[in-house]
């Protein structure tokens, strides 16, 4: 994927960016946005857990957490 020409090194710069010439959203938004994805992100593996019991291996969630 490809943000602004940040390709795999997407800056939060350039998702505040984004979301100001794209969507027409503030940076606080956009920050209120990412702060929300990023607290999520940080409960996946309590969540799967819950949701998913035995059906995502640890070493998948290790991935898809770093």
């Amino acid at each position: 994927m490809d943000i602004i020409g940040e390709a795999l090194h997407i800056t939060q710069q350039a998702i505040v960016k984004l979301g100001n010439q794209e969507a027409d959203l503030s940076v606080k938004e956009v920050d209120e946005i990412i702060s929300s994805i990023c607290e999520v992100a940080s409960r996946f593996n309590k969540i799967t857990q819950e949701r998913l019991p035995e059906q995502i291996r640890s070493e998948t969630l290790q991935i898809i957490q770093s």
